[in-house]
């Protein structure tokens, strides 16, 4: 698996220019990737300006007081391709062609969420064999390697995604929780026996904004729904109930219910037989949906015998 052209021509600036820093910044709610190649000022050493022909490829260039230069392009990319293929690509910069993918593994975790898995050692590993291809005489791979040992400062790749909530990661978290940064040093990749950077990084972002509150029923019907109708109902009501139908309010943690089993179409008020373990079971249902935005102060919940619960807000 070869690196998108673009990546790899910065390498190959890199490994006779060592002083670069690369930037891609993927914004996963617009599909839109920036692309910014930071090329410190020049020391008088040999080697070409990655930055210098930025325009020309379609990207805007920034000039800076102290000679540094940064360079900026904006391509795209589909969430769709890279669920399909299992990996991260984008749009490559001046082709109407998608990148070759990128060792960044994308999978689903949950309606609107997706983890990405970037395996650091294969990134580092393919970088490695285009700066030092096999025909390279190893006097002058180390050379090269001591002497971008002795000039790469803190630059390096800095591969971020930014979506509506980052909510499990090992890479650098920003301070509102949205974007997340994968970064990898120059150094691990002209040393990688001596890396710093984890095997992998991973994170599990949220792509869709969250619903600030429950608009509308949802149904559940899971282990613990059932576990809870039979240990808490069954038994205790007539042969032959249809449905239990409870009014809750809940408010500082603190919850009032009011209770009612259906039973040939008829409705008959009765208290839960654990009103303890109720409250418990709903202020636990409760926290879980409001940490996925699906909070509600008033409900109407309807629990059947078969094993499901609808919650239908009221407020």
């Amino acid at each position: 698996m070869k690196m998108p052209k673009l990546l790899l021509s910065l390498v190959c600036a890199l490994a006779l220019s060592g002083c670069i820093d690369v930037s891609l910044d993927f914004d996963l709610k617009s599909e839109q990737l920036d692309i910014r190649t930071l090329q410190g000022a020049d020391t008088g050493k040999p080697g070409p300006n990655p930055n210098k022909n930025c325009e020309q490829q379609g990207g805007s260039l920034t000039s800076h007081a102290d000679g540094s230069t940064v360079c900026h392009h904006v391509t795209q990319f589909s969430i769709d391709t890279w669920l399909q293929e299992g990996k991260v690509s984008f749009i490559d910069i001046g082709s109407t062609e998608k990148s070759k993918p990128m060792p960044i593994d994308v999978e689903t975790e949950d309606k609107g969420v997706i983890k990405l898995t970037l395996d650091v050692n294969t990134f580092i590993s393919e970088f490695n064999e285009d700066m030092f291809p096999p025909d390279m005489p190893a006097e002058m791979q180390q050379a090269m390697i001591k002497s971008l040992k002795e000039e790469v400062g803190s630059e390096g790749f800095h591969i971020a995604f930014t979506g509506e909530q980052v909510k499990d990661t090992n890479g650098s978290l920003s301070n509102n929780g949205k974007t997340v940064t994968f970064n990898i040093p120059m150094l691990d990749i002209i040393d990688p026996a001596n890396k710093q950077s984890p095997d992998t990084y991973t994170a599990v972002i949220r792509v869709d904004e969250m619903p600030e509150k429950l608009l509308a029923p949802v149904t559940f019907s899971d282990s613990e729904v059932r576990k809870f109708i039979s240990s808490e109902l069954d038994g205790k009501l007539p042969v032959g109930w249809q449905a239990v139908v409870v009014t809750a309010e809940i408010a500082e943690n603190k919850v009032s219910m009011v209770s009612d089993y259906i039973i040939n179409d008829t409705a008959h008020r009765f208290m839960l037989p654990d009103s303890t373990a109720s409250e418990n079971a709903l202020l636990k249902l409760h926290n879980q949906m409001s940490e996925d935005g699906l909070g509600w102060r008033k409900a109407k919940l309807t629990l059947k015998p078969e094993g499901s619960l609808r919650i239908e807000p009221l407020d």
